[in-house]
């Protein structure tokens, strides 16, 4: 019983015995994979470069705050037109990021549905009550 006991935590290393290398999503073998991780990294890092920015903006407007005395819910006094214009060229910026990252996904996924220089041929033959 003492051998079975010291013996029990070693049957994950013969269960694992055939993996070798480091197994990651990010170790991409094969050109498909090569591709899909691409687009992967694009994405990582357009998102971060994004976050940043957003986190940078919140520090500054954080730093920059100001007591402002309380004003009418309705009041838009305090919007100026060069606060607009910002707000247009962000929103501007979000909706070509998007269409942006949409169409290298688009490119991506067309080039995976391509078939390559050895497509499979696959036979079959269909008799009446099975499958050949």
């Amino acid at each position: 019983m003492k051998i079975a006991c010291r013996l029990l935590p070693m049957w994950p290393v013969l269960l694992l015995g055939g993996c070798s290398g480091i197994q990651s999503a990010l170790d991409t073998h094969g050109r498909e994979a090569d591709e899909i991780g691409w687009l992967i990294w694009i994405f990582t890092a357009v998102c971060t470069a994004i976050w940043l920015a957003v986190m940078i903006a919140l520090m500054i407007a954080l730093m920059r705050h100001e007591r402002r005395p309380q004003m009418a819910p309705l009041d838009r006094s305090h919007f100026s037109s060069a606060r607009r214009r910002v707000v247009a060229v962000f929103t501007l910026l979000t909706a070509l990021t998007v269409i942006a990252l949409s169409v290298l996904s688009y490119l991506t996924d067309k080039s995976l549905a391509t078939p390559g220089n050895h497509p499979v041929d696959v036979t079959l033959v269909g008799h009446q009550w099975w499958w050949e």
